[in-house]
C-alpha cells in the first residue's frame, strides 16, 4: 500500500509540474471586511450594467492514509482523494447598485464538489444556485444604507465558499463544522463613518435556504471597524432556535441524517493586518455554543491563525470541545462526525497548512496552489486503507488550478 503512495505522491508531482507550466497568479487584494458576502460581492461600478464574472477550480489530492472510501473525509472542499477533482465551477451575473443606479442584484450558479458535499438541499444533486438576491441604496443622512433581500453566503468567518485571494486551497475545519455556509433572508449595511461599518442579518435558520419544521428567524450581525489603513477588526455573531428531528449534520452526500441543535448561536472575530503588500497576519476566534434535541448543552472555541508571505502561506488551527458532545463525541450529533466508539470527552482537532503559489506568465487570470497539510485529532478520527481502521492523523498533498474570467 504504501508503494501505492508513492506512486501517487510521483502523479501529484508531475500534475504540478503539468499546471504550474500553465498558470499565472493572480495578483488581488482581500476586502476589507475579510470573508464577508459583501466584500466580496460588486459594491459599486463607474457606469452601471450587467457583468459576468466566474470561476473554476480544479484540483489533485492525495492522501497519505489511503482512505478505504477514496475521500478526504471532513475536508469540506477538496475532499476527493487519488483523483482529479472539478472542485468549483461557478458563474456570476451581477448588476452594481450606485448612487446613480439605485438597484442592482446578484445571481450566482455553482456546480462541482462543494455543492455537492455541503448545500442543504431537498435535491443537492440539482440545487446550484448559491446566491441570488436584489440590492437597494437608500440615502440616510450623508450615507448610503445597503439593502438586500434573497439568498446569500455566510457573513460568518474569515474563510469563503470561493477559494478567492485566498493563499490556501483546501478550507479549515473552523470553516467548514461551525461555521453556516449560506442563508436566506434580508441584510443591512451602514457605513458609520469612514472606519466603522454595522450590518444586520435577518434569516430563515443557521444554515440553508428555509426551515419547513420551525418559523422562528435566526437574526446575525457584523461589526467592522479599520483601527488603521492596514489593518481590520471585524465581530460576527449568528443565533437560532431550529426545532428539527430529523434533519440535520451531513454523512457526506448530501443527504441529512441524525439531528441539529434547537438552539445555536456562533461569535467570530477576525483580525487582519496587511504589514506590506507582500505580508499578511490573519487571527480568527470562533465561539459556537448551544442546546441539542435531547435539550443538551454543547458548546466549544476555535482558532486559526494566518500568515502570508509573498507566494508562501502557513496557516494553523485548532478547536476544543469542552464538553465532548460535539466535535468528536459519540452523541447523536458526534456520532455523525465522527467515529462512536471513541468518548469524545473534551475532544481537540486541528490542521498545519503550508502553501506555495508559483508566478509565471503564461496564462493569465489562472493561479496555481501547490499546497502540503497535516491534521490531528485527540480521538481516532481519519479513515485509513481498512474499513473500520482509524488513525489519529493524516497527511494530504494537494496541487490546485484556480481559472478565473
Amino acid at each position: 500500500m504504501r508503494s501505492q503512495s508513492l506512486v501517487r505522491a510521483a502523479a501529484l508531482s508531475a500534475a504540478a509540474l503539468t499546471l504550474t507550466s500553465l498558470a499565472l497568479a493572480q495578483d488581488t487584494q482581500k476586502p476589507t471586511s475579510e470573508g464577508t458576502p459583501e466584500a466580496a460581492a460588486p459594491v459599486s461600478s463607474p457606469a452601471p450594467g450587467v457583468v459576468v464574472t466566474g470561476v473554476i477550480e480544479a484540483n489533485y489530492t492525495v492522501n497519505f492514509n489511503e482512505p478505504f472510501t477514496h475521500q478526504n473525509k471532513f475536508y469540506y472542499f477538496n475532499r476527493r482523494e487519488g483523483q482529479f477533482a472539478l472542485n468549483l465551477a461557478e458563474v456570476q451575473i451581477a448588476k452594481a447598485a450606485t448612487p446613480e443606479s439605485r438597484t442592482g442584484f446578484v445571481i450566482k450558479l455553482v456546480e462541482g464538489e462543494v455543492k455537492r458535499f455541503n448545500f442543504i438541499t431537498p435535491d443537492a444533486d440539482t440545487n446550484n444556485l448559491l446566491e441570488a438576491y436584489g440590492t437597494m441604496l437608500i440615502p440616510v443622512g450623508t450615507r448610503e444604507l445597503k439593502f438586500d433581500a434573497g439568498q446569500f453566503e455566510t457573513h460568518v468567518g474569515y474563510e469563503t465558499v470561493e477559494i478567492g485571494t485566498n493563499n490556501f486551497f483546501s478550507h479549515n475545519y473552523l470553516f467548514g463544522i461551525p461555521s453556516p455556509f449560506y442563508n436566506a433572508g434580508v441584510r443591512a449595511s451602514y457605513p458609520v463613518s469612514s472606519r466603522l461599518t454595522v450590518n444586520g442579518y435577518i434569516y430563515n435558520r443557521y444554515n440553508g435556504r428555509t426551515d419547513d419544521g420551525n418559523r422562528d428567524l435566526a437574526p446575525g450581525f457584523q461589526i467592522s471597524y479599520l483601527p488603521s489603513a492596514t489593518s481590520s477588526l471585524v465581530l460576527n455573531g449568528l443565533g437560532s432556535r431550529e426545532n428539527l428531528a430529523d434533519i440535520g449534520v451531513f454523512s457526506g452526500e448530501g443527504a441529512p441524517t441524525g439531528t441539529v441543535p434547537r438552539q445555536q448561536s456562533v461569535l467570530d472575530l477576525i483580525y487582519t493586518n496587511q504589514i506590506n503588500p507582500t505580508t499578511k497576519f490573519v487571527f480568527e476566534g470562533l465561539y459556537r455554543f448551544g442546546k441539542d434535541d435531547a435539550d443538551n448543552s454543547y458548546n466549544f472555541a476555535g482558532a486559526a491563525v494566518y500568515g502570508i508571505f509573498g507566494p508562501l502561506g502557513i496557516r494553523a488551527e485548532y478547536m476544543a470541545d469542552t464538553k465532548g458532545t460535539f466535535i468528536l463525541g459519540g452523541s447523536s450529533i458526534g456520532a455523525n462526525i465522527v467515529n462512536p466508539n471513541d468518548s469524545g470527552d473534551k475532544a481537540s482537532l486541528g490542521s498545519v497548512t503550508l502553501s506555495y503559489e508559483p508566478k509565471v506568465a503564461i496564462f493569465p487570470n489562472s493561479r496555481t496552489i501547490i499546497e502540503a497539510r497535516y491534521d490531528f485529532a485527540s480521538e481516532r478520527f481519519f479513515e485509513k486503507e481498512t474499513a473500520g481502521s482509524l488513525s489519529k492523523n493524516q497527511t494530504t498533498l494537494t496541487i490546485g488550478q484556480v481559472y478565473s474570467f
